[in-house]
């Protein structure tokens, strides 16, 4: 079961779908046309495979390429087509699917570092952080006020504010400043949408 709201799975062209997973299984080298995100037109690169991962209920494709410094993550609903190549994909050295997903690195980024989180949860709250640590380097500390804090280096990521943010007023996020700053805002925005009655 998935956490939060449940949601219906993307549709995928089987196809598509079918040629993607041939391209993994074989390691060879795909091209694929992919239309992003807000972007006014598709566009087609030849990648290298490296994995499917089924994340609530949508399937990313993990890719390397000569353009990029580092693994890439496409959805495969956005996939308009696929084609399987002889070439060999090229795998980068010391690459492990499982330490990526282990690592955080299947959330989307909002910047290469990682960040030193320090905030402070309610009380009971403690209790299901302490039995599930965000990352492993976590420490909690019980406040005077019923109130634990929380340090973690984790990464920076919009999961990451979509998590403290199912928290409401459970959490008071009090570094990095800049993050501290982000909630601020968020927080006195929501506060002007709900002071009159609809």
């Amino acid at each position: 079961m998935p956490q939060g709201l449940p949601r219906l799975s993307p549709s995928i062209d089987p196809e598509i779908h079918a040629t993607v997973s041939q391209a993994v299984l074989a390691e060879k080298q795909l091209e694929i046309t992919y239309k992003s995100v807000g972007a006014l037109a598709p566009w087609t690169k030849i990648l290298s495979p490296l994995g499917l991962v089924v994340r609530d209920g949508v399937i990313y494709l993990l890719c390397a390429s000569d353009e990029y410094d580092e693994v890439r993550q496409f959805n495969l609903h956005r996939i308009l087509g696929a084609v399987l190549l002889e070439s060999s994909a090229m795998r980068p050295e010391g690459f492990d699917l499982d330490h990526t997903i282990g690592a955080g690195e299947m959330g989307i980024k909002l910047s290469a570092k990682k960040i030193k989180l320090e905030a402070y949860f309610s009380g009971p709250i403690g209790t299901y952080l302490a039995e599930s640590p965000i990352s492993e380097d976590q420490t909690l500390v019980d406040e005077e006020d019923g109130y634990v804090c929380l340090r973690a280096t984790v990464p920076d990521t919009f999961e990451l504010r979509q998590w403290l943010k199912s928290f409401g007023d459970e959490v008071i996020v009090t570094k990095p400043a800049t993050l501290r700053r982000e909630f601020r805002v968020m927080a006195e925005t929501m506060s002007n949408c709900y002071r009159t009655e609809v």
